[in-house]
């Protein structure tokens, strides 16, 4: 019994750590300086910009879809803020697919970005553009930021 338990102990530790270096630091930025973002969840990535430095992101579920709100700093006071000193320049929204009807799309900022299975995933940016990062957004960033969302 005992050979069986340190050769499980072993392979408990290997798999630990192969599992730990496969994980993508959502926290540190990646060889380009870019922050590469997973919903394992939701079922999609991309890769934000180093200009989100000290970003952060919530859930929201509701009914017939789920929103993930990113956050920037921003000293720009002007701007409404659902979470102190943040600013929300993107919102990502994952659909149930009975509940698209492509009216969200019709009557706010939100693209249809794509779809898997049944789910609809859809983009907002931010409409107003805090004072301090009218130098640093642009559609440069916006279109990158769009062209690297991926449905896992």
């Amino acid at each position: 019994m005992k050979k069986y338990s340190k050769f499980i102990a072993i392979f408990a530790v290997a798999l630990f750590l192969t599992a730990c270096s496969r994980q993508v630091n959502m926290d540190q930025p990646d060889a380009n300086g870019n922050y590469d973002f997973s919903d394992s969840y939701l079922g999609f990535s991309l890769i934000l910009p180093k200009e989100f430095d000290h970003y952060q992101f919530q859930r929201v579920d509701k009914a017939d879809y789920s929103d993930l709100e990113f956050f920037v700093p921003t000293s720009d006071t002007s701007i409404p803020k659902e979470v102190p000193g943040y600013g929300e320049p993107i919102i990502v929204r994952v659909y149930n697919k009975s509940a698209w009807d492509g009216s969200d799309q019709k009557n706010s900022g939100f693209v249809k970005i794509g779809e898997k299975g049944d789910k609809v995933y859809a983009m907002e940016f931010w409409q107003k553009i805090p004072k301090d990062w009218q130098s640093v957004w642009n559609d440069n960033m916006k279109n990158e930021i769009k062209n690297s969302f991926k449905i896992n």
